[in-house]
């Protein structure tokens, strides 16, 4: 596992996350804590156990993983102040792989929930994440299988193009021809053969779009129908 060089800092008060230079990106109150979650983050060769904190009345989450220093006294001071044990909930984020596992440890009384945030401070490049796990880029949009599969595809579109390229030099008389003309037709196989076998591998139940999720209060958790 590769550590990062960020570190989350426990005290009496709350928890802080201080980054590579020294400077704070975040804190809040163990008081002000509403919700403890936690999921994996899909970093396309592993996986990264994360946990994350509601505090007051905010709809995102200030997050931690494991790769920071300091996650094991997190996790000691989770169990110790809310009761939260890492030996009862940790297998059932950690499996099965390639999957986020969002997974609520933790909820204050919903009488508790109205408050202020008069600890809250955000730095720059804070780590405050939203309750969807998982990002918004293209290559974000797909699990491992899918990122894998997306991988085979283009591999076959330019193995196509580069057949339907010289078959046309062999075959067809000297002259200008659109670059539509062989481009659309391999284009249009690649994505019927990526959307037909996404979808048999799902029927299989191997999931490939991580955003294919369902909304629980506001929150969407990946690969739960």
């Amino acid at each position: 596992m590769i550590r990062n060089d960020s570190r989350i800092i426990i005290d009496d008060e709350g928890v802080r996350l201080i980054d590579h230079a020294g400077a704070e990106r975040w804190r809040f109150p163990w008081a002000q804590v509403k919700e403890i979650v936690a999921w994996k983050d899909d970093v396309f060769a592993y996986d990264i156990l994360c946990l994350g904190f509601r505090v007051g009345n905010l709809p995102e989450y200030f997050a931690c993983d494991e790769e920071q220093h300091g996650w094991g006294d997190l996790l000691d001071a989770v169990e110790q102040r809310f009761g939260v044990k890492k030996t009862e909930w940790r297998p059932k984020v950690v499996f099965p792989a390639f999957a986020s596992n969002w997974t609520v440890l933790w909820e204050a009384n919903p009488s508790e929930r109205e408050g202020t945030l008069s600890y809250f401070r955000e730095g720059p490049g804070s780590q405050i994440r939203p309750a969807i796990a998982g990002g918004s880029g293209p290559v974000e949009w797909f699990t491992i299988p899918g990122r894998l599969l997306f991988i085979v595809t283009s591999i076959g579109c330019g193995a196509g193009l580069y057949g339907v390229f010289f078959w046309a030099v062999d075959n067809l008389p000297r002259g200008s021809y659109p670059v539509v003309l062989w481009i659309a037709p391999i284009a249009l196989a690649g994505v019927l053969f990526f959307l037909i076998s996404a979808f048999i591998l799902e029927r299989m139940g191997v999931l490939i779009y991580r955003t294919r999720a369902r909304t629980v209060a506001g929150r969407r958790i990946d690969g739960e129908e």
